[in-house]
């Protein structure tokens, strides 16, 4: 509509200025409608902290599905297979910025947790999630346990099974989150 009002105005001489001038409000008035239609936003929240590393993006939010398995396998050998994942710690520093010194942090692994370890929702009984370190040494939930802290970069390595929880197996889909914190020291 603009270019129409525009070529319209070199045709009638008379009427030019007083048509150019109505263009070109509107097309101003297209400009602003579009800019309205056009306008975007990136909502951004975060924080600055005083810690010796940072975790790094893929590092944060993780989807970990697990293998399929069978309740023969977990009556026969109490748990499934185990699936890998990992945390990152990037920059790490071992002096703050006041100069203190930094040495270890610890890692607390936190959920919903039952008796025997985090429990899982959905369909499925019969069934929790164990997390366990590289060593395969069980992870219990809620209680941190100390890292020694290296400057640069830091990648530590976990593992989540299914394990029996002893009761009636009934089959289904199942899901649980397990959160992790880090404290330093």
């Amino acid at each position: 509509m603009a270019v129409m009002a525009s070529l319209f105005c070199a045709k009638d001489t008379g009427m030019k200025l007083r048509l150019l001038i109505i263009g070109l409000l509107y097309i101003g008035g297209c400009r602003i409608a579009l800019s309205d239609d056009l306008d975007g936003k990136v909502m951004m929240a975060g924080s600055i902290l005083d810690a010796p590393c940072a975790i790094a993006m893929e590092s944060v939010d993780q989807t970990i599905v697990l293998e399929t398995v069978p309740f023969s396998s977990l009556k026969q050998w109490g748990e499934g297979p185990r699936q890998s994942f990992s945390i990152q710690l990037v920059g790490c520093r071992l002096t703050s910025v006041t100069g203190m010194p930094w040495s270890s942090f610890s890692i607390t692994f936190e959920g919903d947790v039952g008796e025997e370890g985090f429990i899982v929702f959905g369909h499925a009984r019969g069934i929790r999630l164990k997390v366990d370190d590289a060593l395969g040494q069980e992870i219990i939930p809620g209680k941190p346990f100390a890292i020694p802290l290296k400057h640069g970069q830091q990648t530590f390595e976990y593992g989540l099974r299914l394990v029996s929880d002893h009761d009636t197996y009934v089959p289904g889909d199942f899901q649980s989150t397990v959160r992790f914190k880090l404290d330093y020291n």
